[in-house]
């Protein structure tokens, strides 16, 4: 079991939790540091590993597969509360809008 690919497993254990936890400001800041433990083990001599290693490489793929599906739900979950605010908005400037006031309601114009 090379060290590199434990390292890298445990980074990315570490990231996939940061991201289910919503700590992205943590997650942000050390993206780079598991990057880089990813990145070298492409460059290891394929000798170097040995068969306990496809059972770590395996976690690093299912750990890359989680944190891309959860991206993926963030940046849906953000798309919807995005257009809830502009459609807030376009409402309100609708409403600011209107020459007279709506029934019922004060217009601030």
């Amino acid at each position: 079991m090379t060290p590199e690919a434990r390292h890298a497993v445990e980074l990315g254990r570490a990231q996939l939790d940061r991201l289910r936890r919503g700590d992205f400001e943590a997650y942000e800041v050390a993206l780079a540091g598991y990057e880089a433990a990813c990145d070298a083990l492409s460059t290891l001599d394929p000798a170097a590993f040995g068969p306990d290693d496809d059972d770590l490489l395996r976690d690093l793929i299912v750990i890359e597969r989680d944190a891309a599906l959860e991206l993926a739900r963030l940046r849906r979950e953000t798309s919807v509360r995005m257009s809830t605010i502009r459609r807030g908005g376009r409402v309100a400037g609708a409403y600011l809008a209107t020459p007279a006031p709506i029934a019922g309601h004060v217009n601030h114009a």
